[in-house]
């Protein structure tokens, strides 16, 4: 509640000045769908990851979730850098919907299949992975193969209707844990959870193609155009690249770990980047909601756009740092009440882990500039930086200092990307913003602001 408040208030805040009240209240209930959407998933989602932890034990939690990771390295040439950009460009031109749905749709599915095909090749390939492991990998990887249908959501999302995209992806998600639970009362093997979580994709995007006809769209209408293709993979191209970096740097550590340490190590280290990084759908959510009044606020004022950036940081920075400072006080505590003896290896983990969730959030907040400018190559350079660094710093750490290493090189190459906007000329400026944001009494004021929504 106290979270869905905060949220809706900055959302209230980025739309000050545009002059639309049903915007803004359109704004606040997308919003504040997408909070309690995450609130579900990070209780239930929680609640059935621990049983599944407890359940398997270290060395098979750590198989599954090498295998997630591993699909997850890959996922950037599934979505080809395109969810944005097709929401900036429905917003931008509505009279072209059909014909970038389309297009999209048309180039999600060529991608999704090509990746699919890539995995599985990767996979057969390595002579070092067990049969086990390489079988849940490829289950998981035929998910890609249903996503070309988020094109949908993309337009709910072009819309601030995201709580239609909500109604599908979390009634899958709420029946596939129901028969997570089941299967694990029954004493069911690893790979079945690889297939549960092939089925709660596939019942998803099902779900998403059911809203869009009950909103009276057709998908029939959807027109495929090469010169649309072009102009979508022109602007994302970069963003591909970008995302294979950001995925590198935030899955790496799992591959690594893997290949240096064994399974068990993984799923160690994994209790402690989940309990890290559930919060991080917070910065995505209020991201997503406000992108549209980012893009629309530059139009009306520079001087006022960049104040409400500011803010953004402002309290991006701070929601940060108040989640990671208890998380890492009591680290060892919450993961042994948490996950139980067996892992209790992870709570230094977790004490150094959690904090790399400052950077994120505010890469994410400055993600919303860069696509606002269309700044994307540099968008791509930043998430370099952050890629190769991790791998650098956890070929040097891993070996050292084991899994408290790979989390050191985690929050180090966390850091090291978002902050790296200092070396462009076109957004040294946010270097500037990102060290006002330390600045307390800048923080009252924005808080007070934001409350009576003013300026």
């Amino acid at each position: 509640m106290i979270m869905g408040n905060i949220t809706n208030k900055l959302t209230g805040f980025f739309q000050a000045r545009l002059g639309e009240r049903t915007e803004l209240k359109k704004v606040i209930r997308n919003t504040g769908w997408l909070i309690g959407d995450n609130v579900a998933r990070l209780i239930l989602g929680a609640a059935v990851g621990v049983w599944m932890a407890r359940y398997f034990g270290p060395t098979q939690y750590g198989i599954f979730n090498y295998g997630l990771a591993y699909v997850a390295l890959f996922s950037s040439l599934m979505s080809l850098g395109l969810d944005n950009i097709v929401i900036r460009e429905i917003v931008k031109d509505k009279a072209a919907t059909n014909r970038i749905l389309g297009s999209t749709f048309f180039l999600k599915i060529f991608a999704g299949v090509a990746t699919f095909a890539v995995i599985v090749a990767s996979v057969v390939l390595t002579k070092s992975m067990d049969s086990l492991t390489k079988g849940i990998i490829i289950i998981l990887a035929s998910s890609y193969i249903f996503y070309a249908f988020d094109t949908i959501g993309f337009w709910f999302q072009s819309e601030i209707k995201s709580k239609f995209v909500i109604y599908s992806k979390l009634g899958s998600f709420v029946f596939i844990s129901l028969l997570r639970i089941f299967f694990l009362v029954a004493g069911a093997k690893l790979v079945t959870f690889a297939w549960l979580a092939l089925a709660e994709i596939a019942l998803g995007e099902i779900g998403l193609v059911l809203v869009y006809f009950l909103n009276k769209q057709q998908i029939s209408k959807w027109q495929v155009s090469f010169a649309q293709m072009k102009k979508l993979l022109t602007d994302s191209w970069p963003l591909v690249f970008s995302g294979i970096a950001v995925i590198i740097y935030m899955k790496i550590d799992q591959i690594m770990i893997g290949n240096m340490l064994g399974a068990a190590e993984v799923g160690i280290y994994s209790v402690a980047v989940k309990l890290s990084e559930i919060w991080y759908f917070v910065p995505m959510a209020i991201g997503s909601s406000v992108f549209p009044s980012i893009v629309a606020l530059r139009k009306i004022s520079k001087e006022l756009y960049l104040s409400r950036m500011q803010s953004f940081y402002d309290i991006m920075i701070w929601m940060a740092i108040l989640i990671a400072a208890p998380v890492a006080f009591f680290s060892k505590d919450i993961i042994a009440f948490v996950y139980g003896s067996q892992y209790v290896g992870a709570g230094p983990v977790l004490a150094i882990y959690i904090w790399a969730g400052v950077a994120i959030f505010l890469g994410v907040a400055s993600e919303q500039y860069l696509l606002a400018e269309n700044y994307i190559k540099i968008s791509f350079v930043r998430a370099l930086i952050g890629g190769i660094s991790n791998v650098v710093l956890n070929f040097y750490l891993i070996p050292k200092y084991g899994i408290i290493g790979s989390a050191w090189a985690t929050l180090i190459s966390y850091t090291i990307s978002t902050f790296s906007l200092v070396f462009f000329r076109q957004t040294s400026g946010n270097f500037v913003m990102f060290l006002k944001t330390l600045n307390i009494l800048r923080l009252f004021r924005t808080g007070i602001s934001i409350i009576k929504n003013k300026d």
